[in-house]
Protein backbone atom coordinates (compact mmCIF):
# COMPACT_ATOMS: atom_id res chain seq x y z
CA UNK A 1 0.00 0.00 0.00
CA UNK A 2 2.70 2.67 0.83
CA UNK A 3 4.66 1.68 -2.73
CA UNK A 4 1.50 2.34 -4.42
CA UNK A 5 1.46 5.75 -2.36
CA UNK A 6 4.82 6.67 -3.11
CA UNK A 7 4.36 6.10 -6.95
CA UNK A 8 0.98 7.95 -6.90
CA UNK A 9 3.40 11.08 -5.26
CA UNK A 10 5.75 10.79 -7.44
CA UNK A 11 3.40 11.21 -10.62
CA UNK A 12 2.01 13.55 -8.95
CA UNK A 13 4.99 15.88 -8.48
CA UNK A 14 5.95 15.15 -12.20
CA UNK A 15 2.49 16.24 -13.28
CA UNK A 16 2.68 18.84 -11.41
CA UNK A 17 6.02 20.09 -12.62
CA UNK A 18 5.04 19.65 -16.54
CA UNK A 19 1.55 22.04 -15.35
CA UNK A 20 3.98 24.41 -14.21
CA UNK A 21 6.43 24.14 -16.58
CA UNK A 22 3.44 24.26 -19.17
CA UNK A 23 2.07 27.63 -17.33
CA UNK A 24 5.36 29.34 -17.45
CA UNK A 25 5.83 29.16 -20.91
CA UNK A 26 1.92 29.90 -21.57
CA UNK A 27 2.86 33.30 -19.85
CA UNK A 28 5.74 34.00 -21.97
CA UNK A 29 3.68 33.62 -25.14
CA UNK A 30 0.78 35.84 -24.05
CA UNK A 31 2.81 38.48 -23.06
CA UNK A 32 5.09 38.85 -26.05
CA UNK A 33 1.58 38.36 -28.31
CA UNK A 34 0.05 41.34 -26.14
CA UNK A 35 3.13 43.53 -26.46
CA UNK A 36 3.33 42.36 -30.66
CA UNK A 37 4.92 44.73 -32.40
CA UNK A 38 4.14 43.92 -36.29
CA UNK A 39 2.40 45.59 -39.21
CA UNK A 40 0.04 42.29 -38.83
CA UNK A 41 -0.19 41.82 -34.78
CA UNK A 42 -3.33 41.95 -32.79
CA UNK A 43 -2.99 45.95 -32.34
CA UNK A 44 -2.05 46.98 -36.40
CA UNK A 45 -4.72 49.25 -36.78
CA UNK A 46 -3.34 51.17 -33.69
CA UNK A 47 -1.15 53.85 -33.32
CA UNK A 48 1.97 52.12 -30.73
CA UNK A 49 4.97 53.57 -28.81
CA UNK A 50 7.43 51.56 -27.68
CA UNK A 51 10.44 52.44 -25.38
CA UNK A 52 13.58 49.94 -24.32
CA UNK A 53 17.36 49.73 -24.03
CA UNK A 54 19.02 47.29 -25.43
CA UNK A 55 22.50 46.13 -23.47
CA UNK A 56 24.66 44.21 -25.57
CA UNK A 57 28.02 42.50 -24.04
CA UNK A 58 30.85 40.77 -26.13
CA UNK A 59 33.08 38.00 -25.13
CA UNK A 60 36.00 40.66 -24.02
CA UNK A 61 32.82 42.54 -21.38
CA UNK A 62 32.69 45.85 -23.79
CA UNK A 63 29.03 46.99 -23.56
CA UNK A 64 26.92 48.83 -25.80
CA UNK A 65 24.05 50.21 -24.74
CA UNK A 66 21.19 51.09 -27.12
CA UNK A 67 18.05 53.56 -26.32
CA UNK A 68 15.54 52.53 -28.66
CA UNK A 69 12.11 54.64 -29.56
CA UNK A 70 10.00 53.06 -31.93
CA UNK A 71 6.38 54.55 -33.59
CA UNK A 72 4.33 52.72 -35.62
CA UNK A 73 0.62 52.38 -37.30
CA UNK A 74 -0.09 49.48 -39.75
CA UNK A 75 2.97 49.95 -42.53
CA UNK A 76 4.52 52.98 -41.04
CA UNK A 77 7.55 52.94 -38.68
CA UNK A 78 10.03 55.24 -37.14
CA UNK A 79 12.21 53.63 -35.24
CA UNK A 80 15.30 55.90 -33.11
CA UNK A 81 18.46 55.06 -31.20
CA UNK A 82 21.80 55.96 -31.09
CA UNK A 83 23.36 54.19 -34.25
CA UNK A 84 20.52 54.72 -36.69
CA UNK A 85 16.92 56.54 -37.17
CA UNK A 86 14.34 54.36 -39.31
CA UNK A 87 11.50 56.21 -41.43
CA UNK A 88 9.54 53.67 -43.12
CA UNK A 89 6.32 53.49 -45.25
CA UNK A 90 4.15 51.29 -47.69
CA UNK A 91 6.33 52.15 -50.41
CA UNK A 92 9.96 53.08 -48.46
CA UNK A 93 12.48 52.73 -46.01
CA UNK A 94 14.65 55.43 -45.11
CA UNK A 95 17.74 54.45 -42.95
CA UNK A 96 19.94 57.60 -41.64
CA UNK A 97 23.35 56.28 -39.83
CA UNK A 98 25.47 59.01 -38.38
CA UNK A 99 28.33 57.65 -37.28
CA UNK A 100 28.76 55.87 -40.35
CA UNK A 101 27.87 59.37 -42.24
CA UNK A 102 25.60 56.88 -44.70
CA UNK A 103 21.93 57.47 -45.62
CA UNK A 104 20.27 54.66 -47.46
CA UNK A 105 17.05 54.30 -49.10
CA UNK A 106 15.45 51.40 -50.23
CA UNK A 107 11.88 49.98 -52.02
CA UNK A 108 9.68 48.20 -49.78
CA UNK A 109 9.17 45.39 -51.45
CA UNK A 110 12.98 44.49 -50.83
CA UNK A 111 13.26 45.17 -47.62
CA UNK A 112 9.88 43.42 -46.54
CA UNK A 113 11.58 39.69 -48.69
CA UNK A 114 15.03 40.34 -46.48
CA UNK A 115 12.85 41.20 -43.48
CA UNK A 116 10.15 38.53 -43.83
CA UNK A 117 13.56 35.80 -44.31
CA UNK A 118 14.89 36.82 -41.74
CA UNK A 119 12.10 37.43 -38.96
CA UNK A 120 10.08 34.21 -40.11
CA UNK A 121 13.22 32.12 -39.09
CA UNK A 122 13.66 33.88 -36.14
CA UNK A 123 9.96 33.49 -35.31
CA UNK A 124 10.53 29.98 -36.25
CA UNK A 125 13.80 29.08 -34.17
CA UNK A 126 12.37 30.78 -30.81
CA UNK A 127 8.97 28.76 -31.02
CA UNK A 128 11.69 25.51 -31.16
CA UNK A 129 13.91 26.91 -27.96
CA UNK A 130 10.27 27.46 -26.30
CA UNK A 131 8.92 24.03 -26.96
CA UNK A 132 11.99 22.33 -26.23
CA UNK A 133 13.45 24.31 -23.90
CA UNK A 134 13.76 23.35 -20.02
CA UNK A 135 12.49 25.72 -17.34
CA UNK A 136 15.17 25.82 -14.58
CA UNK A 137 13.14 29.05 -12.84
CA UNK A 138 9.91 30.07 -12.49
CA UNK A 139 8.56 31.92 -9.40
CA UNK A 140 6.80 35.15 -8.19
CA UNK A 141 9.24 37.87 -6.96
CA UNK A 142 6.92 41.02 -6.29
CA UNK A 143 3.27 40.55 -6.90
CA UNK A 144 1.90 39.97 -10.44
CA UNK A 145 5.74 40.05 -11.23
CA UNK A 146 7.66 36.38 -12.51
CA UNK A 147 11.45 35.93 -13.33
CA UNK A 148 10.91 32.40 -15.63
CA UNK A 149 14.35 31.56 -16.57
CA UNK A 150 14.60 28.61 -19.60
CA UNK A 151 17.79 26.45 -20.80
CA UNK A 152 18.18 25.17 -24.00
CA UNK A 153 17.73 21.45 -23.57
CA UNK A 154 20.40 19.86 -26.18
CA UNK A 155 18.78 16.55 -26.45
CA UNK A 156 15.03 18.15 -27.62
CA UNK A 157 17.30 20.86 -29.78
CA UNK A 158 21.02 21.10 -31.65
CA UNK A 159 20.55 24.99 -31.09
CA UNK A 160 23.26 25.72 -34.11
CA UNK A 161 21.14 28.20 -35.67
CA UNK A 162 19.30 30.28 -32.33
CA UNK A 163 22.58 30.30 -30.51
CA UNK A 164 20.95 30.21 -27.19
CA UNK A 165 22.23 28.61 -24.05
CA UNK A 166 19.67 30.51 -21.23
CA UNK A 167 17.04 33.35 -21.55
CA UNK A 168 15.83 35.23 -18.67
CA UNK A 169 12.23 36.52 -18.87
CA UNK A 170 10.78 39.07 -16.24
CA UNK A 171 7.53 40.12 -16.75
CA UNK A 172 3.65 40.77 -15.06
CA UNK A 173 1.37 38.18 -16.72
CA UNK A 174 -1.67 40.21 -14.92
CA UNK A 175 -1.13 42.86 -17.30
CA UNK A 176 0.40 40.87 -20.31
CA UNK A 177 3.93 43.22 -20.12
CA UNK A 178 7.52 41.82 -20.57
CA UNK A 179 9.79 43.62 -18.44
CA UNK A 180 12.71 42.93 -19.52
CA UNK A 181 14.18 39.60 -21.67
CA UNK A 182 17.84 38.72 -20.76
CA UNK A 183 19.82 36.30 -23.29
CA UNK A 184 22.79 34.35 -23.03
CA UNK A 185 24.83 32.79 -25.89
CA UNK A 186 26.88 30.05 -27.02
CA UNK A 187 30.54 30.98 -27.38
CA UNK A 188 30.98 31.03 -30.86
CA UNK A 189 28.61 33.54 -31.30
CA UNK A 190 29.55 37.41 -31.92
CA UNK A 191 28.09 38.84 -28.34
CA UNK A 192 27.85 37.38 -24.73
CA UNK A 193 24.35 38.35 -23.67
CA UNK A 194 21.93 41.47 -24.72
CA UNK A 195 19.48 42.46 -22.23
CA UNK A 196 16.71 44.43 -23.26
CA UNK A 197 14.67 46.50 -21.00
CA UNK A 198 11.11 47.84 -21.67
CA UNK A 199 10.44 51.44 -20.22
CA UNK A 200 7.10 51.66 -22.02
CA UNK A 201 4.63 50.35 -24.58
CA UNK A 202 1.58 52.44 -24.97
CA UNK A 203 -0.71 53.72 -27.11
CA UNK A 204 -0.43 57.29 -28.74
CA UNK A 205 -2.72 59.51 -30.79
CA UNK A 206 -0.89 62.80 -30.91
CA UNK A 207 2.27 61.39 -33.03
CA UNK A 208 2.28 62.25 -36.73
CA UNK A 209 3.57 60.27 -39.32
CA UNK A 210 4.91 62.42 -42.35
CA UNK A 211 6.09 61.43 -45.77
CA UNK A 212 9.43 59.36 -45.22
CA UNK A 213 10.81 61.21 -48.33
CA UNK A 214 10.15 64.77 -45.99
CA UNK A 215 12.50 63.52 -43.64
CA UNK A 216 15.58 63.79 -45.90
CA UNK A 217 15.04 66.15 -48.72
CA UNK A 218 12.95 69.64 -49.37
CA UNK A 219 10.17 69.91 -51.75
CA UNK A 220 12.42 69.75 -54.58
CA UNK A 221 13.91 66.45 -54.38
CA UNK A 222 16.96 68.13 -53.16
CA UNK A 223 18.79 66.64 -49.41
CA UNK A 224 18.33 68.55 -46.33
CA UNK A 225 21.66 70.24 -45.76
CA UNK A 226 22.36 68.60 -42.24
CA UNK A 227 22.91 65.25 -44.83
CA UNK A 228 25.40 67.08 -47.01
CA UNK A 229 28.45 64.65 -45.99
CA UNK A 230 26.42 61.50 -45.83
CA UNK A 231 27.19 58.61 -48.18
CA UNK A 232 24.00 58.07 -49.94
CA UNK A 233 23.00 54.79 -51.09
CA UNK A 234 19.83 54.23 -53.20
CA UNK A 235 19.19 50.60 -53.63
CA UNK A 236 15.80 51.34 -55.00
CA UNK A 237 17.74 51.54 -58.43
CA UNK A 238 19.26 48.16 -57.91
CA UNK A 239 15.79 46.64 -57.57
CA UNK A 240 14.49 48.67 -60.72
CA UNK A 241 17.29 47.11 -62.71
CA UNK A 242 17.01 43.73 -61.30
CA UNK A 243 12.95 43.83 -62.58
CA UNK A 244 14.01 45.23 -66.13
CA UNK A 245 16.37 42.98 -66.60
CA UNK A 246 14.02 39.79 -65.45
CA UNK A 247 11.71 41.20 -68.12
CA UNK A 248 13.73 41.26 -70.69
CA UNK A 249 14.44 37.49 -70.76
Amino acid sequence: MVRYFFIFLQMFTVSLIVAQTENCIDDIKRCERLMDFQADSLFAEKNLYVNYVVKATNWEDETTVSNVQMHRKKDQLHFFSEQVSIYSDSKETVMVMPYQKVLMVSSIENQKANNKNIGDNFIELKKAFLESCEVVKCENITDGVKIIVLKNNPEKNDNSLLRITEMTYELNPKLGTVISVKINYTTDYKVKEITTTYKEYSEESSYDFLPVKSYISDRKGNLLTKFKDYEFIDNREEVASAKKNSQKK
